[in-house]
């Protein structure tokens, strides 16, 4: 299974672990897997939106661009 692979519902781990809040998770699934923040679901919905929509803001916040090195370092406190 890939990183960018979906459900049924056309969700890819990255939408889900931002449907559910799961912050480290999906800055795992972007920053170590590389996944694809821009999949959208079944119905149109990306993960930022889905995060926006939940109220999980650091989920949101975290895909606001796609990190370069020197933004995943600063992500993961490192900088």
């Amino acid at each position: 299974m890939g990183v960018d692979d979906v459900n049924d519902d056309g969700q890819t781990a990255l939408f889900m672990a931002c449907l559910h809040g799961h912050e480290h998770t999906a800055r795992l699934l972007l920053l170590e897997g590389g996944a694809d923040p821009c999949v959208a679901d079944v119905h149109g919905n990306t993960a930022k939106q889905v995060a926006g929509e939940e109220g999980h803001d650091e989920c949101a916040q975290l895909l606001q661009v796609r990190p370069t090195d020197r933004q995943a370092d600063w992500l993961w406190g490192r900088a």
